[in-house]
């Protein structure tokens, strides 16, 4: 069904790796970021501005609506929102100064951020949405379809930022609220800069994964309710018939949201898109985005857009990532908003994380039980592999324990019937990959199971993010090696996260259970196969990790990992594990799995080539 405010189907990312992509990040000042610490003593302190007429904000061109001619006007707002030489940064310090017109000192804390000097004191804060001049639709839409009575940490420091006319990089915890902190603003700019259909497209979103864009699309949807088709937009993701999109681009869609991947189609392709008068352009995560390979489509993206326009950038990590994309993105410096403080945990003080110590040939019957003794909670299990998804989820739903994959190779209408499913399930076990880690907001979930433990504390701060959100409490569970508990270490030292160990009794697990589910899989051709391709993708993506100390491939048990997945001996490996495909972008990985499979020893031969698949 097509309207303005469309909800059509979405699409979005170019590829997703079948292991870990991700390396351990470490933030390094650069040489840039010295530079702007020497030029600026001192943060400028960011108040929120007094509510007043709606207005263009500083900088965004207006539209006159009978000529279609770029118009520019000074919006009021207060002086003390004017950037200075050096970039603002907002944090949650203190909020509770009694004079609003009292500007706080700057701390001595630096950011790893180049473009910022230091972090400074918030002296007011405006959570009171009614106050900040929105327009009247806005406001209802955020009491109504919302229920709203104030705004969220991130949202009262980023909206009156945004509506002043600053580039924003925010940083806030997973379920902050950052959509709304986005979306507001675009939609209010768009409103007071008067800007219509037949401009173009006013603000594009870029999201790494399509779900994310659908959700993101969603929410918008949701928040223009009370505006009656006036504003109109569309989700363009990977998946959905390109042409289709390009109809609807050219026929004037104010608001975009997509994906790296298809965005970069569309602005080479689609020649009847006006993207001349582009007003902002927001990316949410933005450390994934590059984390999924779309930094050369992401330099491509930024040199086809106006330069003149409002940037913001979203994320609930700050890595290098961040701070790549930021140099990429921004054309001047920008404001930067941070819910963290120095020494505060990476995650909410409402998840309750903890993990377990079980060896390689246990895992499976360990994951069974937890998983039939929670069959009435909301489960999301983390695998490093889509092959370990898949071959998982088949055996689980032959013996009766109902569960759903979701993962990157999945056809896109499968993958939104998946996502939606378990969304408005009570109920349910879904097993994914980290293509689910990032910004979705799937209710109620109750426990966090990370089958495969990750290769950095930022991803693992964002896998255990799907729960305990908006103030609702959660449960998360890692899966660890003997071998694998100095990644407790890091999980401590870079995201200041404490989990305990939970004790569970493995003597008590079902032995003779090994034995029928090993049988089970022996006998069956395809779970045989499919367990097989679980193993090469275990050990694929075990080897591309960075943390070589607490991931070494060489001191693995092929021999009970194998037994893990139900074989009764360890498959031939089939792949060069000296090497790895997971930090490739899609046609590159094509070719290295073609050339492994050219060049392994046997082939035409003995040994595994002689293997039906």
């Amino acid at each position: 069904m097509e309207t303005n405010q469309s909800s059509e189907t979405k699409d979005g990312e170019r590829g997703e790796s079948g292991a870990v992509d991700s390396t351990r990040e470490r933030t390094r000042p650069t040489r840039r970021g010295k530079r702007c610490r020497k030029e600026v003593d001192e943060a400028t302190v960011v108040d929120a501005p007094v509510a007043h007429e709606p207005a263009v904000a500083p900088g965004v061109a207006a539209v006159d609506r009978r000529s279609g001619n770029r118009r520019r006007r000074e919006g009021h707002h207060s002086p003390a929102a004017r950037s200075t030489d050096g970039a603002e940064a907002l944090t949650t310090e203190d909020n509770n100064a009694e004079d609003k017109n009292v500007t706080a000192t700057a701390t001595a804390t630096t950011t790893d951020i180049p473009f910022t000097t230091a972090v400074a004191k918030v002296s007011a804060v405006q959570r009171d949405f009614s106050q900040l001049g929105l327009n009247p639709h806005l406001v209802d839409s955020l009491a109504t379809v919302f229920g709203f009575s104030e705004l969220t940490d991130i949202q009262a420091r980023a909206i009156p930022a945004a509506l002043s006319g600053h580039d924003i990089l925010a940083e806030a915890k997973t379920g902050a609220g950052k959509t709304l902190a986005f979306l507001i603003p675009i939609v209010e700019l768009l409103i007071r800069s008067e800007f219509r259909p037949e401009n173009g497209t006013g603000a594009i979103i870029i999201g790494p994964t399509r779900e994310l864009c659908q959700q993101i699309d969603g929410v918008l949807f949701k928040l223009l309710q009370k505006h009656h088709g006036s504003i109109t937009f569309l989700c363009c993701i990977g998946g959905i018939n390109r042409k289709t999109e390009g109809y609807k681009l050219a026929s004037g869609k104010q608001i975009v949201c997509s994906t790296p991947g298809r965005l970069l189609d569309h602005l080479s392709f689609t020649t009847e898109w006006q993207t001349k008068r582009l007003l902002m352009l927001c990316v949410d995560e933005a450390d994934r985005v590059l984390d999924n390979g779309f930094e050369v489509d992401m330099r491509q993206i930024v040199s086809k857009l106006p330069s003149k326009r409002q940037t913001m950038l979203f994320s609930a990590t700050q890595t290098t990532r961040v701070e790549q994309l930021a140099r990429i993105s921004f054309n001047r410096k920008p404001v930067f908003i941070s819910l963290k403080l120095k020494d505060e945990t990476a995650t909410v003080a409402t998840l309750e994380q903890g993990y377990v110590l079980c060896p390689s040939h246990q895992r499976l019957l360990l994951l069974y039980q937890f998983v039939k003794r929670n069959s009435a909670k909301k489960m999301i299990v983390f695998f490093s592999s889509r092959n370990s998804v898949s071959f998982h989820t088949e055996l689980f739903n032959y013996i009766d324990v109902p569960c759903v994959a979701f993962h990157g190779k999945q056809k896109q209408h499968q993958r939104s019937a998946t996502y939606m499913q378990f969304c408005n399930a009570p109920h349910g076990v879904l097993f994914t990959t980290d293509v689910a880690a990032r910004g979705l907001d799937i209710p109620k979930v109750d426990w966090i199971v990370q089958f495969d433990p990750p290769d950095d504390p930022v991803k693992y701060v964002h896998r255990v993010g799907r729960t305990a959100r908006a103030g609702q409490c959660g449960n998360a569970l890692m899966f660890l090696l003997p071998s694998e508990l100095a990644f407790l270490k890091y999980l401590q030292e870079d995201a200041k996260v404490p989990v305990s160990e939970f004790v569970f009794d493995l003597t008590k697990l079902n032995a003779e259970l090994e034995t029928q589910l090993t049988d089970l899989i022996s006998g069956n051709y395809y779970l045989r196969q499919s367990a097989r391709q679980a193993f090469e993708g275990y050990l694929l993506s075990y080897s591309a990790s960075q943390l070589k100390n607490v991931y070494d491939i060489h001191q693995l048990d092929l021999q009970a990992v194998a037994r893990g997945l139900g074989l009764k001996e360890a498959p031939p490996i089939r792949q060069d594990l000296s090497e790895s495909a997971a930090h490739l972008n899609k046609k590159d990985r094509r070719e290295f799995r073609t050339n492994a499979e050219r060049n392994r020893p046997g082939r035409g031969g003995g040994g595994g080539a002689q293997e039906r698949r």
